[in-house]
Parts: structure tokens; sequence; C-alpha cells
């Protein structure tokens, strides 16, 4: 990644042009120091060398003009922080395959991603009980508490998602795979909660693939949306993080809609 520099001299300033040193510096791990000679009321670019912009992440630049091979405050320009993301698709670590059962198992059916608003989440579904948290500074995944069997039995397959609330404190989750199960996820204390089942609804379907869910606050209160998924399933849920309980609202459908074995679901949530 080239970096560049921009350095003026005032005109009210009576010097001779000299050879002056301006030092970059990337957070801690960069350095490079390059000439440059400014007459009065000049400027002039410099060019670093190329900065090997890895891992992901933020990053703090500080440009310095060294004068008799020292800095002072008025010669110091810090940069605002920024977040290096390069253009189109960058590949990253995989997920980590944790010691136990489940180790050479790789995301499948079930896996999905979640943000809420500082760090993203993921589980390999799978029927794997593996949870993770992607740390996008250092490009490395941490495992968390499994997610537990539950009453239902069983681990995440087809069907299972994930939303975050507006706070960012909860997740709340599906296990899909053709069950009820639905937990809540506490970040801060790593632990999970099994909630109310999701409703069978008229249908008596169960959470499947082409499910999906989403956070939306109504009137004030924070709901998550369901989409069943399945075939020929229009059933549409919301379940009140206040009371803790599923409201059955009117089914997805409109003329038109396909009934075939490959409609999959997709929630939008607007705030």
């Amino acid at each position: 990644m080239a970096i560049r520099a921009i350095v003026s001299a005032s005109d009210s300033n009576d010097f001779e042009p000299d050879t002056l040193l301006v030092r970059l510096r990337v957070d801690t791990a960069f350095y490079d120091t390059q000439e440059v000679v400014v007459a009065p009321g000049e400027e002039d670019t410099v060019e670093f060398e190329d900065w090997h912009a890895r891992p992901l992440g933020s990053r703090t630049v500080v440009c310095e003009l060294l004068v008799d091979d020292s800095v002072t405050s008025n010669n110091a320009l810090v940069a605002t922080t920024f977040v290096y993301l390069p253009a189109g698709w960058t590949e990253l670590s995989e997920m980590e395959e944790t010691e136990g059962e489940h180790t050479t198992r790789k995301v499948k059916q079930g896996g999905w991603l979640c943000w809420n608003g500082e760090q993203v989440f993921g589980t390999k579904g799978n029927r794997t009980p593996e949870f993770y948290s992607y740390d996008v500074d250092g490009d490395v995944w941490d495992d968390f508490s499994d997610i537990p069997l539950g009453s239902e039995n069983k681990l995440p397959k087809g069907g299972a998602a994930a939303t975050a609330d507006q706070t960012g404190q909860y997740l709340y989750v599906t296990k899909g795979s053709n069950t009820r199960g639905f937990w809540r996820y506490d970040i801060a204390e790593d632990t999970w909660e099994q909630m109310e089942d999701v409703p069978l609804g008229g249908n008596y379907g169960k959470v499947a693939y082409g499910s999906d869910v989403a956070y939306a606050v109504r009137n004030g209160t924070g709901f998550v949306y369901l989409l069943k998924g399945k075939s020929k399933t229009y059933e549409f849920h919301a379940f009140n993080t206040t009371t803790n309980h599923w409201l059955t609202e009117p089914p997805a459908s409109c003329p038109g809609w396909p009934e075939r074995r490959d409609l999959r679901a997709r929630v939008v949530s607007r705030v």
C-alpha cells in the first residue's frame, strides 16, 4: 500500500532551503524515513516505501518532520485512525478446528455469521456445537461456550440463523435442524439461555432450511422476526424480547409467490 505525505513551508519564514527528514510510522510495526527539500512558500510530496497492509483493521499513521534529528509537537502530524479494507475479496483466516469430537468438521449447512456492532460471531452448523468470535483487527478466531443440546436434543444444522439485538448485548439464535429450538446468547457473560420454543403454527412446521431471523424495534419494543423456511411455508412470527413470548404475524405470502421446495426465506429488518 503506497503512502504519501505533503510537506509545505510557510512563505513567512525566511530561511535557505535545506534537506529535511520526514519520518512515517504506522502503529508501531512500520517505519520509514525520507529526505525532502522545501523552500519558503513551497510544498513537495514525499513518497514512502510501500507498506504491507496486513492484517486488516484499524491503523494510526503518524508523520513527523525531524529538525536537528529531533521531533517537537509542532512538527508531528497525526492522521485520523483509519480502517484498512481493500477493495474486492480478501481471503482471511479459516474457522479453527477445535479439539474434541467435532475437530475435523467444516462449515456446512446451518453455519451462520452475525455482527453485533463490535464483533463478528459465527458457527459451523453441520451438527457441531462450536461457537466463535472473529477479531477483525487481528484476523483470528476465538472460541466461546458451545451451543447446548437443549430440550430439542439436537445441534445446529440447516435452518440455523442468528441476529443481534439493538444494544449488542444479546444474540438470538435458531437451531434449525427441523426443531423449534430458540436460544439467547449473552455476549458479556458468554452464556446460553433457552427461550420459548418457536410456535408450531397452523402447518405444525418446525424451523428448517431457508429460515432466517432479523431484529427490529416496533413501538419502542425489540422483536426478533422469524421466517421458518421449509417447503410451502409462509409462517411469519415475532418474538417479543421484553415479554419473552412469541406472536404470530400475518403470513409472508402474496399473489404470485411460488409454492416450491426450493423457496428460501429472507428477512430484512429496518429500525
